[in-house]
């Protein structure tokens, strides 16, 4: 709705081959997360849903909270996003249609890099 830039297609990876999430951990400012988790009627090996995450800026919802072994990403809809490219602005319906890849999700390599940023002073 707001039209804010927010991300950077290099900061997307796939979780499961399926969900999108954005890893770049200051990705945080641009958006809220409800308090009540999302209620999904099924159990999953390693991810629980959190909250509805929605622009900070004008209120429209773009996914839920994905608690992915302990670690919470935004899994985004690609629907709420406007996705800006070389030929121009597109808005897809589904994420097996947009014209890029996008990296499978290393969880190793996340916890490696964000455990790197952390402080021990």
């Amino acid at each position: 709705n707001c039209m804010v830039a927010v991300g950077h297609g290099s900061d997307l990876r796939k979780v499961e081959g399926t969900h999108h999430v954005n890893v770049n951990p200051n990705f945080s400012i641009y958006y809220n997360v409800s308090r009540d988790p999302v209620v999904i009627n099924k159990v999953f090996k390693d991810w629980k849903p959190g909250g509805v995450i929605s622009c900070r800026n004008c209120g429209e919802i773009w996914g839920l909270q994905m608690i992915y072994k302990s670690v919470k990403l935004p899994a985004l809809k690609v629907r709420s996003m406007l996705l800006e490219t070389p030929q121009g602005r597109i808005q897809a319906k589904k994420w097996s249609r947009v014209p890029f890849s996008v990296p499978d999700f290393d969880f190793l390599q996340h916890c490696a890099q964000n455990l790197s940023d952390l402080s021990l002073d």
